[in-house]
């Protein structure tokens, strides 16, 4: 996979993206596969200007399976992007192919590029200061398509712009702009580059109605435009922004077999004004009473870091040294702490490298809480000392969800195989079985998100109400390799997860034996994050139930 990528690929408007303030630029046009071998090679990069698409022509037009084409050309449109449909070119019209986690185009390119959620293009089109001042629709070198303007707009001399809000193009309740007129590619007009290019140099972004694609057929290019998110609905549905003469929608849902086109955006520059601070970018999104999605995109995305959030309250007069030594690194330390012996889990496992996201859970109600993120090296030492932060505050508690549930399970090692006992046969209750070093890596040691992952993909399937034993043997027959696995029970029911989830850490051997069981009842990481207690000594105290915990799980009187 060849990519083609320079500074100039940022355009210089600055756009804010949601509450916390945080900044970003777009690129230079949509992103664009480009393959001159029938689809062995893809390069990627993006259109040479803001207005070009390349509608029902090759590539686009010429998709015959995943990732193949039956003429060299162009792909501009694309499908739900998985790591099993390479990035979205692909032709099959079943959203159920394009399942699995999201690959962010981002990652295609490189140097931070990634994709905008659903929130930060509400965000962008409604929820920003004059949001609705700074949008406006026209052409520019004939093609239709929306304008939006940065932050800090200014019209330059000798040129028009007429905004959303001055040709009545309204916000409705339904979260969306409507033009009764039908008339929005008629209230702007560049027709020429040299009218544009006043537009464009003073920061304005020109999003092309470049239409879209299913299987390998194109529709509506030059009429409506179609830009995917990367915030899935379900497990064959994903939220994009889309807009035609009469409306714009910033967060709608589809099947991911739609094929669509990508703007890509990364962190504006100069945001790292401290010296001292790490040159990492932290966005928090989806808050609630009780959780947060923290995204981080590291000015170097080949270096390895690591992040987490904690309490304020719980680190107060602590330096970035500290915190990134009582926080950051023991925290990874209470996790190799805890598995290590058996399970060789090391700080490689925990840290991260390019852009990385995830949604922390457990958190405390109306509470102030600290992200941290630091570039830390594979033998868990800082490599520059410095430190990301940002502070973030949950929502008001809600009575709404799971964990209402008394259910806990006992969790046994038999000679043939794992054995699961619930507290009662009258709830229902499920599982899944997890290689170690992907729990680590992935779902930082919590198996709750395992749980809540689990659940919002396969639904309300349930294992049943009653004990179950799953037999070593079958475990290979089902193609469970001999190594570290994890195994996480947790009750459900048509409204989500209802318990804590319970885990057991076990490794499978060739001959069909489990060796070495290794339980717990709640997980290191969750915890931590719910009550993180920073004492002299550096050790984390972790409170559950009105008990304290230290992170190998014995109670601390």
């Amino acid at each position: 996979m060849a990519m083609i990528v320079s500074a100039a690929d940022a355009l210089s408007g600055k756009f804010t993206i949601n509450t916390n303030g945080d900044q970003i630029v777009f690129s230079k046009g949509n992103l664009q596969a480009t393959t001159s071998d029938l689809g062995t090679n893809w390069t990627w990069g993006f259109a040479t200007n803001q207005w070009s698409y390349i509608g029902n022509a090759a590539a686009n037009n010429a998709i015959t399976a995943n990732k193949t084409v039956s003429a060299n050309g162009t792909v501009d449109l694309f499908g739900w992007s998985t790591a099993a449909t390479y990035f979205g070119i692909n032709k099959s019209k079943d959203s159920e192919h394009y399942s699995g986690n999201f690959e962010d185009w981002g990652k295609a390119i490189g140097d931070g590029w990634r994709t905008l959620s659903g929130a930060e293009w509400t965000y962008l089109f409604h929820e920003r200061a004059k949001a609705d001042e700074l949008l406006g629709f026209g052409s520019v070198c004939g093609v239709y398509g929306t304008i939006i303007l940065p932050d800090d707009w200014t019209l330059p001399a000798g040129a028009t712009f007429n905004n959303a809000k001055d040709k009545n193009v309204v916000w409705q309740d339904g979260g969306f702009y409507y033009n009764e007129n039908n008339d929005s590619y008629s209230h702007n007009t560049y027709a020429s580059l040299e009218e544009w290019s006043k537009m464009a140099d003073a920061g304005a972004v020109f999003l092309p109605a470049a239409g879209r694609r299913l299987e390998a057929n194109v529709y509506d290019g030059g009429s409506y435009g179609f830009y995917w998110s990367s915030t899935l609905e379900t497990s064959t549905a994903a939220y994009y922004m889309a807009f035609g003469p009469d409306n714009l929608n910033p967060k709608s849902p589809d099947g991911r077999s739609n094929a669509y086109a990508v703007r890509l955006v990364k962190a504006a520059p100069n945001e790292h004004t401290d010296p001292n601070q790490a040159a990492i970018t932290i966005t928090m999104s989806k808050i609630t009473s009780s959780s947060a999605m923290m995204s981080v995109v590291p000015e170097s995305q080949n270096q390895t870091y690591y992040f987490t959030v904690t309490k304020s309250a719980d680190v107060v007069g602590l330096s970035d040294e500290e915190l990134i030594e009582k926080v950051l690194i023991a925290e990874m330390d209470s996790i190799i702490d805890y598995y290590n012996g058996k399970y060789d889990v090391t700080y490689s496992d925990q840290l991260s490298k390019g852009n990385d996201s995830y949604e922390f859970a457990k958190l405390t109600a109306n509470t102030e809480y600290l992200a941290l993120a630091a570039y830390i090296g594979t033998d868990g030492k800082p490599i520059d000392g410095k430190l990301a932060k940002q502070t973030f505050k949950t929502t008001e508690s809600s009575s709404s969800g799971g964990g209402s549930s008394d259910l806990t399970f006992s969790i046994q090692k038999t000679s043939t195989g794992i054995t699961v006992t619930p507290s009662n046969d009258s709830e229902y209750w499920d599982y899944y079985f997890m290689e170690l070093s992907e729990f680590i890596s992935s779902w930082r040691g919590d198996a709750d998100q395992i749980a809540k992952a689990a659940y919002d993909f396969y639904g309300a399937s349930y294992a049943g109400k009653d004990a179950l034993t799953f037999l070593f043997d079958e475990m290979l027959q089902a193609a469970m390799v001999p190594g570290n696995w994890v195994f996480v029970a947790w009750g459900c029911d048509d409204t989500g997860v209802t318990t804590d989830a319970q885990m057991i850490v076990f490794i499978l051997t060739s001959s069909g034996g489990g060796e070495d069981v290794h339980t717990r009842l709640y997980n290191v990481q969750s915890d931590n994050v719910q009550s993180t207690k920073v004492i002299k000594n550096g050790q984390l105290i972790i409170e559950r139930d009105g008990k304290m915990y230290n992170a190998q799980g014995a109670e601390v009187k």
